[in-house]
């Protein structure tokens, strides 16, 4: 996975295209995703060691820097409106764990492409230059 981030983060796409790709990478596949249940076993482990705490911090933290880094680079070519990537990521992430949940536990009515739908509508209400 994370050779798969950084191939991704690394092409000569526009931010925009790079932000969706990485979009689309961060989510589940689907019911069961290993990646997601994996990751859904460390956060529950999360709240009996410090350790593990530590650990999840360091893992989520890869995500919030590239995503910020991303954003900045998309402000600085005037891609994105200016936003603070920094205040600005914590949205995004708090919105793709949200809709990663249903999609990992096969929710009824939740779909992938439904989901990626949402997100991209936010992104383009949230962050494409105004009018």
């Amino acid at each position: 996975m994370g050779h798969e981030r950084l191939r991704t983060l690394a092409r000569r796409d526009s931010p925009r295209e790079r932000l969706e790709a990485v979009i689309d990478l961060y989510l589940p596949d689907g019911r069961r995703d290993p990646r997601w249940t994996l990751w859904s076993e460390v956060w529950n482990r999360t709240t009996a060691a410090e350790e593990t705490l530590l650990r999840q911090l360091e893992l989520e933290l890869v995500w919030h820097r590239d995503l910020v880094a991303l954003l900045a680079e998309g402000v600085s070519w005037g891609e994105f409106r200016p936003v603070d990537p920094e205040r600005f990521t914590v949205r995004p992430r708090a919105l793709l764990d949200g809709f990663g949940v249903p999609l990992v536990v096969g929710l009824p009515g939740t779909d992938r492409e439904q989901v990626l739908g949402h997100v991209r509508e936010f992104l383009d209400e949230a962050l494409l230059p105004r009018k």
